[in-house]
């Protein structure tokens, strides 16, 4: 694929890479942890209703999806990756990509 067709046809390029960095181990020394979850908009003040927007909206933020983890040690490093179906193809019927976001609170 030529650089002019994947900047056409694409908007965005992931690469992750991680290898087991504990020397001389036969066990990976990272764990994977995955939450599905969506902002969903149902009846105000009903558990359906997870679409509380960014933290400008105090009085909505804690309707978000949460979840919660813990961190075994001082000095182990977290990688956060949020993710949304890609809505492109669905454009002709009015069906778009959302802004979305993430805040991580200790």
């Amino acid at each position: 694929m030529t650089f002019d067709d994947f900047v056409e046809h694409f908007t965005d390029l992931s690469i992750c890479f991680l290898i087991n960095t504990k020397v001389l181990s036969l066990s990976k020394t990272w764990h994977e942890t995955t939450f599905y979850g969506g902002w969903t908009i149902g009846i105000c003040g009903h558990n359906s209703d997870r679409a509380g927007g960014c933290t400008n909206h105090k009085e909505t933020f804690l309707r978000n999806p949460q979840y919660r983890f813990d961190i075994k040690e001082e000095l182990d490093d977290v990688i956060f990756q949020l993710m949304q179906k890609d809505a492109r193809d669905r454009k002709q019927e009015g069906i778009q990509n959302l802004v979305i976001g993430f805040h991580v609170m200790k």
